[in-house]
């Protein structure tokens, strides 16, 4: 029998190594979820989809019980998905080829910052990965997604998928002691290892999590998980390098460029693809009102967990501001059940934004409309 979501994400950490420009810093508390809340999560959500997506903000592979995280999927016979910056992915090789994982989404629009060989390494790092987890383990997927406004990304329309490989938000991403010390430690932290020696070294997300918690305040620990890495915004002249580097390591015959791939993925090797699409802006109650008019697949194909339970609509929600329940204390149906759940739903059956978030989305622009109702 079809079940009811495509796909659900779960966030098992909302701390990352990177701090890009494309991605603002989540305004909640920064933690790591507890394997005992994983496996909850899965049983709650299996009668509801076979699909996981491990993301929604965060870098998942910083996770250090990432290996339990994937036996409990593994136990449960879900497809595991996750969505990467592509920094740690040598650190975690052994761990993502011991358990079945559906899908890696290599998002290379992450490394905007570093030297030419930093650079180099990066892409030849993500390649060599490439090519150990694919084919055999899953498929991997590039991910350029940082082109301006007026290259031409597939327009999905509502109700109806394209048909791509890789996975785009909606169709086819006890040792500190005090504030201070957290944040000395968070400034030196230098490098994405570094950062991972630290988070590996807590032993479990939750003595990980006192560690957050000593920390003083969300923002310091941001400031923690995002100071290994800086923003550079020259990373789009960046983007001819990158193809090029693709190009020539899997010996790719033709032309990579968005415009070509508007509707499908470019397919480098088997089970190997590169997905390009526009840069996107994450909604926010300060952005403009866009009108109601519009739809999205939240609530219809997929959702989203955070990684403190609270479950949201969207896996765009990256600060959980239409939180509908939390998972930790009220079954999975009693959340998708209650009033605001619904009201959302059928509200986009409409066609029609009810939440002041969702009308300042930019992202459920690129979804059709039916003429009918323009």
């Amino acid at each position: 029998m079809k079940k009811r979501f495509k796909k659900i994400y779960i966030e098992i950490t909302n701390c990352c190594n990177r701090s890009c420009s494309f991605c603002p810093p989540t305004r909640r508390p920064p933690g790591f979820m507890s394997v005992t809340h994983f496996r909850h999560i899965l049983r709650e959500i299996r009668p509801w989809t076979d699909y996981i997506y491990l993301h929604v903000k965060g870098e998942p592979l910083l996770h250090p019980q990432l290996n339990q995280i994937l036996a409990a999927a593994a136990g449960e016979k879900i497809y595991v998905n996750l969505t990467t910056n592509g920094t740690l992915l040598a650190r975690q090789q052994e761990t993502l080829l011991r358990y079945p994982i559906r899908q890696i989404n290599i998002s290379l629009h992450s490394f905007e910052s570093g030297g030419t060989d930093a650079f180099n390494d990066y892409i030849h790092s993500a390649v060599s990965f490439a090519r150990t987890f694919s084919p055999k383990h899953g498929i991997t997927a590039f991910r350029l997604w940082n082109f301006p406004p007026e290259a031409k990304p597939a327009l999905s329309c509502i109700g109806h998928s394209s048909g791509s490989n890789a996975d785009s938000p909606e169709n086819r991403r006890s040792g500190a002691g005090s504030a201070s010390q957290l944040n000395n430690r968070c400034s030196s932290a230098g490098s994405a290892g570094q950062l991972n020696d630290h988070c590996n070294g807590a032993g479990s997300a939750s003595q990980l999590n006192n560690r957050c918690s000593s920390a003083g305040s969300a923002g310091q620990l941001n400031d923690y998980c995002n100071g290994a890495g800086s923003a550079d915004s020259n990373f789009s002249g960046s983007n001819e390098r990158i193809l090029n580097m693709l190009s020539s390591a899997f010996g790719f015959q033709g032309r990579l460029a968005p415009e070509l791939y508007t509707q499908n993925d470019a397919r480098l090797a088997e089970k190997i693809f590169l997905s390009f699409d526009r840069e996107f802006q994450w909604p926010s109650l300060d952005a403009p009102d866009l009108g109601a008019q519009g739809s999205c697949f939240g609530l219809k194909s997929h959702l989203a967990i955070l990684w403190d339970g609270t479950v949201v609509p969207c896996c765009l929600d990256g600060d959980g501001i239409l939180a509908l329940g939390n998972i930790f204390t009220q079954s999975f149906e009693e959340i998708l059940h209650s009033p605001k759940s619904c009201r959302i739903a059928e509200g986009f059956q409409k066609h029609t934004a009810v939440e002041a978030l969702c009308r300042r989305c930019g992202y459920r622009t690129r979804f059709r409309v039916p003429e009918t109702l323009r």
